[in-house]
């Protein structure tokens, strides 16, 4: 996929390192734009966006607990 020849899963885990495969599925399923809905040709850096994106709301759900 990408110019590191990452999986979609691998980029999702360099967000979320302790995501198991389950939840990799679910970020990539319902947080990102995967398989087909991308805002731009580049996927890779529209889903580093995404996952960047949820992320940040993540970290201030927590932050706000």
């Amino acid at each position: 996929m990408g110019k590191k020849g990452l999986t979609f899963g691998e980029v999702v885990r360099e967000y979320f390192p302790d995501a198991s495969d389950d939840d990799v599925d679910y970020i990539l399923w319902e947080k990102t734009g995967y398989p087909s809905f991308w805002e731009t040709d580049d996927t890779e850096a529209c889903l580093r966006k995404q996952l960047q994106e949820f992320k940040e709301k993540v970290n201030k759900r927590r932050a706000d607990v």
